[in-house]
């Protein structure tokens, strides 16, 4: 498996090298999150809203000393209404823009030539499906935080399980959503369908390009540090600077990609488990090998 999910990167590099334009789509993904999240937060913050909102000790100071008052054990109505709005944000932007990125995938692997303004367009049609899906999964997510705050390590293992359930049950549905046309719901067991078809492989060697990307993130971070070891060593401030500022941009360069490409992985997974057939620049061998064993058609 390591070395299909090895052979799966270099694959999908291939594709993106080809067409390099797919890599747009997780930096604005990336942008668009992060400009949501200030924009949902700040205003929330400059106004005192997060103080002592997370359970933690008040200190008062009076002029005869100091008054320790204790806040409330779990979070309030308000603050869950808070977490659910700002994962339905952060679920919302995801998937919208992974929707354009599938679809512009899914139509530059079959030949077809594509914009960033079309393929956001193919979004904007599933736009009702991609909402109705988002709401769910800010659901589960303030579901599996309630249930961490009020039982404790126990809590915290079931969340573990049910975040890692979600996950394997939505591996395909954003493909599912942008080329069938259903909705969130059926899209969710068209997912869960096709991932029984495919005996999770498919979601282990998605897991594996995963892995490799982090060995390759692992091994740059290394180097990087040891540019600003030396970099500290000779006490040079400037180089020290361009150093932490070349590891930052390096890492996030590398998440990007690792982005691209398990999303050009999936799309060519969804390809073949409909009946597709296999994407240019992936060799057969491999994204079949994703297949365990079966009888009778695809799907």
């Amino acid at each position: 498996m390591l070395i299909r999910s090895w052979g799966l990167l270099f694959a999908c590099w291939s594709v993106l090298r080809s067409q390099p334009t797919l890599v747009v789509y997780p930096i604005i993904s990336g942008l668009a999150s992060s400009l949501f999240v200030a924009i949902f937060l700040i205003p929330l913050y400059f106004t005192g809203y997060f103080d002592g909102m997370l359970g933690r000790e008040t200190v008062a100071v009076y002029s005869n000393g100091y008054h320790t008052a204790s806040t409330p054990d779990f979070l309030p109505w308000q603050s869950w209404a808070v977490m659910f709005a700002l994962g339905l944000v952060l679920n919302l932007v995801t998937n919208f823009c992974n929707a354009a990125f599938t679809a512009a995938t899914l139509i530059r692997l079959s030949g077809g030539q594509v914009t960033v303004g079309e393929a956001f367009e193919v979004a904007v049609a599933r736009l009702p499906a991609i909402v109705g899906y988002s709401m769910i999964g800010a659901t589960i997510g303030l579901v599996i935080r309630v249930v961490e705050e009020r039982v404790g390590i126990l809590g915290r293992l079931i969340g573990v399980a049910v975040g890692l359930a979600w996950a394997v049950a939505t591996f395909l549905v954003v493909p599912v959503l942008v080329v069938e046309n259903v909705g969130p719901v059926e899209g969710i067991k068209r997912s869960m369908s096709m991932l029984r078809r495919t005996w999770g492989e498919g979601l282990v060697c998605r897991v594996g390009i995963g892995a490799a990307s982090g060995l390759i993130s692992l091994a740059f971070m290394l180097a990087c540090g040891i540019v600003v070891a030396i970099a500290v060593q000779i006490g040079s401030v400037p180089l020290i600077v361009m150093s932490v500022l070349a590891a930052i941009a390096g890492l996030i360069a590398i998440g990007v990609i690792s982005r691209t490409l398990a999303g050009i992985f999936t799309a060519a997974l969804y390809a073949y488990a409909t009946g597709r057939g296999t994407m240019p620049g992936i060799p057969a061998d491999l994204i079949t090998g994703a297949f365990g064993p079966r009888s009778g058609s695809r799907l």
